[in-house]
């Protein structure tokens, strides 16, 4: 298991350092959308059009940050 550390690691500060950089308005869609997993409904929630929210998510490379996180979890 020990050549998986550094790579694991590595892994996990990506993902900090992604987290770490949004806005709090960025932070607030991502986790609407882990828990909605649909932007029109996040854009409800948020009285946002829903290209607003498409917009963002990929500003912050969601896609990426979920294959990330699909990866690290195994």
């Amino acid at each position: 298991f020990e050549e998986w550390t550094a790579p694991l690691n590595g892994l996990a500060r990506t993902l900090w350092v992604q987290y770490d950089g949004m806005t709090n308005q960025q932070r607030r869609i991502v986790d609407l959308m882990e828990k909605h997993r649909s932007q029109t409904e996040v854009a409800n929630l948020l009285q946002k059009k829903q290209p607003a929210i498409s917009q963002t998510l990929k500003a912050v490379h969601l896609s990426a940050i979920r294959e990330a996180e699909q990866a690290w979890s195994g």
